[in-house]
């Protein structure tokens, strides 16, 4: 469900962390406001300036724009010999959730496809269907574009 702390998140621009709450843009500086608690009961709030290239759209279930997702399709799931659920590593796409775009006006979990000449452009998981309305897909968030470590 979302609430009204979760609609937006950035990282601050010094300490690197993440913040969440409502996106506030003056004279060309970026800010999430956290708000309390008990907000609407208070007028309370704080905010943190982050770097604008960071700040993301809450999406799905906990999902922010950016976020990196190993996705797998649930018929590519088997049981091992310890009776676990496993997904084999060829069936695993890395997908990134992004918006896309004017030819397809929804967020969506993308991942990078070569085309014509070799050159590189974006497409969707699932060909058929939005991936976040197609409960057969099944994903594990693994990180974000703007974390150095998940950029290696």
């Amino acid at each position: 469900m979302r609430d009204s702390m979760g609609m937006y998140r950035g990282q601050r621009l010094h300490k690197k962390e993440w913040v969440y709450g409502s996106l506030i843009i003056v004279n060309d500086r970026t800010f999430i406001a956290q708000t309390d608690n008990c907000y609407p009961c208070s007028d309370a709030f704080v905010s943190k300036e982050v770097d604008p290239e960071t700040v993301g759209r809450f999406v799905y279930e906990g999902i922010y724009e950016g976020d990196t997702c190993d996705v797998w399709h649930e018929d590519d799931v088997y049981m091992d010999e310890e009776g676990e659920d496993v997904v084999h590593k060829d069936n695993i796409r890395k997908c990134v959730v992004r918006w896309g775009g004017p030819d397809y006006p929804a967020f969506d979990l993308m991942m990078r496809s070569k085309g014509y000449k070799g050159k590189m452009f974006w497409e969707p998981c699932d060909d058929e269907h939005n991936t976040f309305s197609n409960d057969s897909w099944k994903l594990q968030v693994t990180g974000n574009i703007h974390d150095k470590e998940e950029q290696k």
